[in-house]
């Protein structure tokens, strides 16, 4: 697919891992990461992640729970 892409989903954990590590490292992204599924969303940080990465997770994880909160007929 061509363009830029604003969300990038991986099939698995370490697909995820993998995908993230190269755009950080090769490419300078900026990364968050959000595992979702559960009853409230888990913040996924590597030991490499800098500050703006542990915000960037924590930011997102704020906004999709208040969208989930917010949004009537989501489970």
């Amino acid at each position: 697919m061509a363009g830029d892409a604003d969300i990038l989903v991986a099939p698995d954990l370490e697909a995820g891992n993998i995908l993230a590590k190269q755009l950080v490292f090769l490419a300078g992204a900026d990364t968050a990461g959000l595992v979702l599924g559960a009853r409230v969303p888990m913040i996924l940080t590597s030991r490499a992640d800098d500050t703006d990465a542990r915000v960037a997770s924590s930011a997102l994880a704020h906004v999709f729970a208040h969208w989930r909160a917010t949004t009537p007929n989501i489970p």
